[in-house]
């Protein structure tokens, strides 16, 4: 007994003192441009296929008969321990000569290091020949060109960089677990794979080229306006901006994390400490989203929104700024500063675009009908500038009471054809609209509040949208009570800013509403036999003050029936219009 115990103990401190995954960090010096970890290439292969055979039996076999032949390619030509060991490769782009790619060096978490080396290159003796510096040159197992090597506490490190390598020996100088911290240390380690970016250093350094592709891809769009002029400065804004972020960031550290659960994505923005988004992430508060999963569990989309009222307009009215044509009208202005004047937002909705759009929003302002106003106020004024996109506008306060709230009825009369002539007159485009919002063309919205709350309601009449009002309020079935959405946000982070859940089979029954709609056959629909249990994917954006921004992108694993039973027969059908999912 006392043997055993002796024994369990010894073990501890072993597996307490042998190097980790993080470990690999203080080898890698500090200004690498490029790294990328993984926890061994026979495990990653594994659980892809693991992930992928989960959501769908076929297209994990499909999968695991792809890297197979790889995998066993890489076990024979440079050993099972190079397949299997953790490992982190790296780059610096100033290294690049002659157009080519740049020299890398591995870290590998191995012991014996000329047995590894042995191994590496294909089982012959490796002769080491010693280097000032405390490193070693060896023929590569490709060729005759130099490898250079250096081994550390539990790890063997090499690679075509006598650069790195010679700075791995030096086993001094600042390192990278000095510059990974924080959010995008946590979005590096977590799963399979993990991607690291110097993204100030590469902006920096490529500068020219990226303002060349800026540059390009804006005349591009130019070139391509003809009738679709709105859409191209909104496109050219959205651009802009996002190049002009580039300035801003530090690091960006991906992570990849396969498991039978399904697939999920993480990423996290570091922007630089003395930037001015710095100084913005305040304005996007985190919330837990509790109140999304108390809504009915028959919507596409649910969307949780908590952030200041400038940004929350600039993503719910993204389409209608599409509609802008130039400048706007001195009414249209006054009326969105007003909206943008009433502060923080905490939205909550449910949304589903199938043959007609519905949606409910619970909206949390600090004053519901000031928002209400603003709102109102600048439909009214778009009726009056450049950007109209409707026949009609027909406002009545005070239509409707209801659960304690008064609702303000605004009805759009949709002008189709001058949507579609302000998107350019692109082929279906109307009778995509149509299947989007409905082929009544009237918009029907109901702005409610009860002097706390505010409920923003779409539906094609006031039966329909008293209906939702009255599901979202009894207790029972709503959609926090499902696998699927349970399943899908637990996997994200618990505070957010932006998040959103969508469903497949939703997504499925949309796509099939606007593809038959575009082309006109009326045999493209949703396939009948999606699994009735809803599925969903996972988009969330969380603010972290003083640090960045944290992504996640999650497939569970039970979205997989519903894509390769719903998604994909839709897409194929509109591949094959005579093909019917």
């Amino acid at each position: 007994m006392m043997t055993a115990q002796l024994t369990h103990w010894l073990l501890v401190v072993a597996l307490a003192q042998a190097p980790q995954e993080t470990d690999l960090l203080k080898y890698v010096p500090a200004d690498v441009d490029v790294a990328i970890r993984t926890r061994g290439l026979e495990a990653s292969s594994k659980n892809l296929v693991a992930s992928i055979r989960a959501m769908d039996p076929e297209w994990g076999n499909m999968v695991e008969g792809m890297v197979a032949g790889p995998m066993s390619q890489i076990r024979d030509n440079h050993g099972e321990h190079a397949a299997s060991a953790p490992f982190l490769t790296f780059i610096r782009l100033s290294e690049a000569q002659g157009g080519g790619p740049p020299p890398f060096a591995v870290v590998f978490l191995a012991k014996d290091y000329k047995q590894f080396l042995k191994e590496f290159v294909g089982g012959k003796d490796v002769e080491l020949k010693p280097q000032d510096g405390g490193y070693d040159a060896f023929e590569g197992p490709v060729g005759d060109a130099s490898w250079y090597a250096t081994k550390g506490e539990g790890i063997v490190a090499l690679g075509t960089s006598k650069g790195l390598i010679a700075d791995i020996a030096k086993k001094e100088g600042k390192r990278l677990d000095s510059v990974l911290s924080g959010g995008a240390a946590r979005s590096f380690f977590v799963g399979e794979i993990g991607v690291y970016l110097n993204a100030a250093a590469l902006t920096s350094r490529y500068q020219d080229q990226i303002d060349q592709i800026r540059q390009a891809i804006i005349a591009a769009m130019e070139q391509q306006a003809g009738n679709n002029a709105m859409g191209v400065e909104f496109a050219k804004e959205f651009y802009g901006a996002a190049f002009d972020y580039l300035k801003y960031a530090d690091i960006l550290t991906l992570d990849l994390n396969l498991a039978d659960r399904g697939i999920h994505l993480a990423g996290f923005l570091k922007v630089k400490a003395d930037s001015d988004a710095v100084k913005s992430i305040p304005t996007l508060a985190a919330g837990g989203a509790e109140k999304l999963g108390e809504l009915p569990r028959d919507a596409g989309f649910y969307v949780y929104m908590n952030m200041g009222a400038r940004t929350f307009d600039r993503l719910q009215g993204m389409s209608l700024r599409m509609l802008n044509k130039g400048k706007p009208s001195p009414e249209l202005e006054k009326a969105t500063t007003a909206l943008h004047g009433v502060g923080r937002i905490e939205s909550t909705s449910a949304a589903t675009m199938d043959k007609g759009m519905k949606s409910l929003s619970v909206i949390r302002v600090d004053a519901p009908q000031k928002f209400i106003d603003a709102t109102i106020a600048v439909l009214r004024a778009m009726g009056q500038d450049n950007s109209k996109f409707y026949k009609s506008l027909k406002i009545e306060p005070a239509a409707q009471t209801h659960a304690g709230f008064t609702f303000t009825h605004v009805a759009l009369e949709m002008d189709f054809d001058k949507l579609a002539e302000m998107g350019g007159n692109n082929p279906g485009s109307a009778e995509a609209m149509k299947a989007m919002f409905g082929q009544q063309a009237i918009n029907n919205t109901w702005y409610g509040t009860d002097g706390k709350t505010m409920l923003q309601v779409v539906a094609p009449s006031w039966d329909a949208a008293r209906e939702m009002i009255d599901d979202s309020r009894k207790p029972g079935d709503h959609v926090g009570q499902t696998p699927g959405f349970r399943s899908a946000r637990a996997a994200m982070a618990e505070q957010a800013s932006f998040l959103m859940l969508l469903s497949a089979q939703g997504l499925a029954r949309m796509y099939a509403s606007i593809f038959s709609a575009m082309t006109k056959n009326p045999d493209l629909k949703a396939p009948a036999d999606m699994p009735k249990d809803p599925a969903y994917i996972g988009i969330s954006l969380t603010p972290r003050p003083g640090e960045g921004y944290e992504v996640h992108l999650v497939v569970p694993a039970d979205a997989g029936p519903a894509i390769s039973k719903g998604l994909v027969p839709v897409f194929r059908g509109l591949a094959n219009p005579g093909a019917n999912p």
